[in-house]
């Protein structure tokens, strides 16, 4: 009734634990290790209460004055390089086997552990290496001082929730033995439980356990972790004063790694998008799931480079008139990911409705030459023009004085009507980017600015032949000097991020530096200040 008991208070207190995924120790199970690493700079502490290699013997029945081999341990692990993860544990050992020895306890040091682990990412697994060393602290009390180590060699795997680790090695600490692991683990919002088989090749004994363990994860960074050893042969089994087989190895902890730790490893991904009816590259929309940022534009050649995080992502592949797909990416550091996306026409619709409109305003455009697949239409009073097409793909070429002419592709379905909105510059365009503001004296572009800086995006790429003038403006805080160099700085950040987050060619995007020369509200107040500390794109002829 006690066990039942304990068990039932311990799994309602967990039941409210909610966490993002963490790892006592490192990465790893009970036994076996997982080959991979938590990212740079990351680093977990943690204590257990464990017995020599497995678990603390007698500890199952609840009565301390039986317990024997238990250790009390202290433990930690760092990330110091992208592949490395550098660990060490100490402990204290206690004993009090009132069944076989005094009725006095023991207590004293225990080996010291010192190790490293390095990882290789590939594309399916991860292979590592893990060395450890014990050093010879062991109180006499426990067997004396003991000058050992293990190698082994790791191999792990994920797919979505689950994962799997291999491992083979060897322990030269005693009896030598050869070391050999399989592990399976699945991560549920806040439980972590896995499962392990174990065996170890002695000269006189072989060793076989099974072993189920739990994982607790909590939102502030600790876990709480527990295992249990099964003996799955005489020599993994242990038998107690009367000669019975018990659970003897049984190890439980707690663990810290903090969050906002783990800074990702920059990595590359080239995509290729193609339309599967005609094998012809297209332009198209691709979007990482929990990455930042998180949308990415591939231009009409179909084919795009980014830079991202590496990591397990879903992405998205996706273009008006297409039907979306979606694909498990493991984007790694030391190589580009490549993925081909053929894009299949969604063929569920019917008439195509086209209306032109200013940019700048959003004001209807009459008397716009629209053509589609070699017809001509004029727009009406409205900005409409209507076509009634096979399906199929098609480009619209729209023209109107005193605009540029704009071009845009769309698929047509059969039994669906498109409408598709002409957005059109002027040849003297100013567009300011609303919502971009930026600190007083300062170029670096606020996070909270992107979305502002991506919506300007669609202006840019909607006219492929348009070169952009990006204007940075200040308030006339400072010297004029200073402020025509800080607004040229604010020009070049966000021409900067057009480059490199969106793909923007260069050659198309000049930035330009106007100072406090061209102020759109007074300087007086620091609301008309922070109007002035603006950003426009500005149509070139």
């Amino acid at each position: 009734m006690k066990r039942v008991a304990l068990v039932v208070v311990i799994s309602a207190l967990w039941v409210f634990v909610q966490a993002a995924p963490i790892v006592p120790g490192g990465e790893g199970l009970a036994s076996v290790i997982d080959a991979g690493n938590q990212g740079l700079y990351s680093w977990t502490v943690g204590t257990s209460f464990a017995g020599d290699y497995h678990g603390a013997e007698h500890m199952n029945d609840m009565n301390f004055r039986t317990w024997d081999n238990s250790v009390f341990r202290i433990f930690g692990s760092w990330v110091p390089f992208e592949p490395l993860e550098v660990s060490g544990a100490a402990g204290l050992g206690y004993s009090y086997p009132v069944h076989t020895a005094s009725v006095s306890p023991s207590l004293g040091p225990w080996d010291v552990q010192v190790g490293a682990k390095y990882t290789w990412p590939m594309e399916f697994w991860t292979i590592g290496a893990d060395g450890r060393i014990f050093l010879p602290t062991r109180a006499a009390i426990f067997g004396g001082p003991r000058f050992g180590g293990a190698v082994r060699l790791l191999g792990t795997t994920r797919m979505d929730a689950y994962a799997f680790h291999l491992n083979l090695g060897t322990r030269m600490l005693g009896d030598p033995a050869l070391l050999m692991g399989v592990g399976a683990e699945i991560r549920y919002q806040f439980l972590n439980p896995y499962l392990e088989l174990t065996a170890e090749f002695m000269a006189d004994s072989f060793p076989l356990r099974l072993t189920p363990g739990l994982r607790v994860l909590t939102n502030v960074g600790i876990s709480f972790f527990c295992a249990a050893d099964f003996g799955l042969n005489a020599d993994g089994q242990s038998l107690d004063a009367d000669g019975n087989p018990y659970v003897n190895q049984t190890s439980v902890g707690i663990a810290y790694s903090p969050d906002g730790q783990v800074v990702k490893r920059r990595a590359s991904f080239i995509v290729q998008v193609r339309d599967a009816s005609t094998d012809q590259p297209m332009s198209a929309q691709v979007t990482i799931a929990e990455h930042y940022p998180s949308v990415f534009v591939v231009s009409s050649s179909g084919v795009r480079q980014i830079d991202v995080q590496s990591g397990r992502y879903k992405v998205t592949v996706s273009a008006p008139g297409y039907l979306p797909h979606t694909y498990s990416l493991n984007f790694i550091s030391r190589r580009p990911t490549r993925l081909v996306a053929s894009l299949e026409p969604d063929r569920t619709g019917g008439r195509l409705i086209i209306k032109t409109i200013n940019r700048q305003t959003g004001v209807s455009i009459p008397g716009a030459v629209v053509s589609v697949a070699g017809i001509t239409l004029t727009s009406n009073e409205y900005g409409e023009a209507r076509f009634s097409l096979p399906p199929g793909s098609y480009v619209i070429n729209a023209l109107a004085p005193g605009y540029l002419p704009q071009s845009e592709t769309v698929v047509l379905s059969a039994n669906m009507p498109l409408a598709v909105t002409i957005s059109m510059l002027s040849g003297n365009a100013h567009i300011r980017i609303s919502g971009i503001y930026f600190p007083t004296a300062s170029a670096v572009i606020p996070a909270s600015s992107y979305h502002s800086i991506d919506e300007a995006v669609r202006l840019i790429n909607g006219n492929s032949d348009v070169r952009i003038e990006i204007a940075g403006h200040t308030d006339s805080y400072g010297s004029a000097e200073s402020n025509l160099a800080l607004s040229q700085r604010r020009a070049e950040a966000v021409r900067d991020y057009l480059i490199r987050v969106h793909g923007i060619p260069a050659r198309r995007l000049t930035a330009r530096g106007y100072g406090e020369s061209a102020p759109i509200a007074s300087n007086a107040a620091e609301s008309g200040r922070a109007q002035n500390r603006r950003v426009e794109l500005v149509v070139l002829p």
